[in-house]
């Protein structure tokens, strides 16, 4: 018999809400909806925290609804990996950002396996004051939602915070004193559970190990992901997520806001990139940008793939792909640059599959535990 799951997941510029009914064959979308959030651009000051708050209660508003609509029997949280919330002793917010911590000066000489949100935290609280626990952007809705403060562990890998140096740190040890570390889909209460960042639940709902070897997500970053069979040493462009059971270990390259600047090339405008780029941001796409006074489609057809191979290339050092893979592609480059997005797998030759429905929404439906 079929279970009904709602999913929510709070992304970049907005929330998606969607109803599944999960049974033998896969979840079955029934309902779905959006609410802006732009959490991409909170930046931890009081207007951030402001429209934070505006934006969780409409989100709480939602999700009561569809509950009230559907039999729900589980509702499961997704969010970006950047995603940092922290709260005083009362629970109120004192400091929220989505990945704006990402192209910070501090962030642009690492590599993009050594982005490291945990260790702005110091610095962080030297700005806010006092802090008394830490969350991500879904594990506060999940809070809010049952009164547990928790984190799993896709959330800890991805800001940073398994590493010896956080480990070690006092600051931020005593953010997360009161935080319980559960696993993903473990129950928290009200049928609500964690399912982890939303690249985990992605990778995971493409299928990425399992029906497809590779997974090429076309949304703000578009990204290129292998399940992991090695660590990636000296390879500065890939970012490496080890396994969180019931996601495998995945190695990904991540092409810098490709999802915007494609959009505003195929519209006719030379995109205007910043002057300094992380050092992973790296590929022909980015050169053509750059230097670009006028724009030929043709041309960006060329680079994309050029990167696509060029991450093929780098991700084979740390996977088993197969010289002729299947490639799941999920995002909004099915959407919005559909044309283009086609233009571009045909290029590349392989077999490729199109995700039907939010890949992250679908990864996160079966990742609920009993």
């Amino acid at each position: 018999m079929d279970r009904t799951c709602l999913t929510v997941d709070l992304g970049t510029t907005w929330a998606k809400l969607a109803v599944y009914a999960v049974g033998e064959g896969g979840p079955r979308l029934l309902h779905e909806q959006r609410l802006p959030s732009g959490a991409g651009w909170y930046d931890g000051g009081p207007e951030a925290v402001a429209h934070f708050y505006a934006f969780v209660g409409e989100l709480e508003a939602l999700t009561g609804r569809c509950r009230a609509d559907y039999s729900i029997a589980r509702v499961g949280l997704t969010g970006i990996r950047e995603g940092l919330v922290l709260l005083d002793e009362a629970g109120q917010v004192v400091w929220v950002s989505g990945n704006a911590l990402l192209d910070t000066e501090a962030m642009l000489d690492c590599p993009i396996g050594g982005i490291d949100i945990g260790g702005c935290i110091a610095g962080i609280l030297e700005r806010t004051g006092a802090a008394h626990a830490l969350l991500s952007l879904q594990g506060y809705v999940a809070q809010r939602l049952t009164g547990r403060f928790a984190i799993t562990g896709s959330e800890l890998d991805a800001l940073g915070l398994l590493r010896a140096e956080n480990v070690a740190c006092e600051a931020v040890q005593r953010l997360l004193a009161p935080v319980e570390v559960v696993a993903i889909g473990a129950p928290l209460g009200q049928g609500v559970y964690l399912a982890g960042t939303d690249e985990q639940a992605s990778h995971h709902g493409a299928g990425v190990g399992t029906t497809a070897d590779l997974g090429l997500a076309t949304a703000t970053f578009w990204s290129l992901t292998a399940p992991a069979t090695r660590m990636p040493t000296d390879l500065p462009e890939v970012r490496y997520i080890p396994a969180q059971p019931p996601y495998c270990a995945s190695a990904s390259v991540i092409g810098y806001r490709f999802g915007p600047l494609l959009q505003e090339a195929l519209g006719g405008k030379a995109p205007q990139c910043p002057a300094r780029l992380p050092r992973w941001a790296v590929g022909q796409l980015l050169d053509y940008l750059r230097g670009a006074s006028t724009i030929n489609r043709e041309r960006l057809v060329e680079c994309v793939v050029a990167d696509i191979h060029s991450a093929m290339a780098m991700l084979a050092r740390v996977s088993d792909v197969p010289s002729s893979p299947t490639i799941a592609v999920h995002g909004g480059g099915l959407t919005g640059l559909r044309d283009f997005t086609v233009e571009v797998m045909g290029r590349l030759g392989h077999r490729w599959i199109p995700v039907e429905g939010d890949a992250t929404q679908i990864g996160c439906c079966p990742a609920a535990r009993e």
